[in-house]
């Protein structure tokens, strides 16, 4: 029997003989309950939501600004090249 054969049996051995203690169980419970703060969630108003929206609009404008910025100084000022004459083919 392999190694991990064996600690398999043995979780399931001890798996099976488990007995949940529920006195303890409903315990926590209870402590979780007595800590809930039953006050209901404050709203946000409606300054807090411009407010809010109005900085994420800055920072999508700042980060597409930063981004054309950078762009335009790592390719120049000619942002595309100029065009390549071919010379014509003879007839």
């Amino acid at each position: 029997m392999m190694r991990s054969d064996r600690v398999r049996a043995v979780l399931r051995a001890t798996a099976a003989s488990h007995q949940p203690d529920r006195a303890a169980i409903l315990a926590r419970i209870q402590r979780g309950q007595a800590a809930f703060d039953p006050s209901p969630a404050t709203r946000p108003t409606r300054r807090g939501v411009a407010v809010r929206a109005a900085g994420m609009a800055a920072t999508v404008a700042t980060v597409l600004g930063l981004g054309v910025v950078v762009t335009w100084a790592a390719v120049g000022h000619e942002a595309t090249p100029p065009p390549v004459h071919m010379p014509s083919p003879m007839a």
